[in-house]
């Protein structure tokens, strides 16, 4: 592949770091911190309970996104778990 190719593919430097792994990781990771320095300032104006409950609902979405894009496997299993989550999720909510 040439240099050109290499670049196009994110594959420059030769090391087990591509750039565009590692521009995909810096940005997961400032999303990541993003997301949760929202969670610490949602805490001072609502009741703990309910923004936690909140918090755990990605749980649910990284489900469905694993079942329904990418196709993974053991759904019974998974919509099990889910299930099981709504209810505490719900009970947290209702709770607090």
């Amino acid at each position: 592949m040439s240099h050109v190719g290499r670049i196009q593919h994110g594959m420059v430097g030769g090391g087990i770091f591509s750039t565009l792994g590692v521009v995909v990781g810096i940005a997961g990771g400032m999303v990541s911190m993003i997301a949760y320095g929202l969670i610490l300032y949602a805490k001072n104006f609502a009741p703990l309970g309910v923004v936690s409950a909140l918090r755990e609902t990605s749980v649910i979405f990284a489900t469905l996104i694993g079942f329904v894009i990418l196709k993974e496997g053991n759904w019974k299993r998974r919509l099990g778990a889910a299930v099981l989550m709504v209810i505490g999720i719900t009970v947290i909510a209702l709770n607090a």
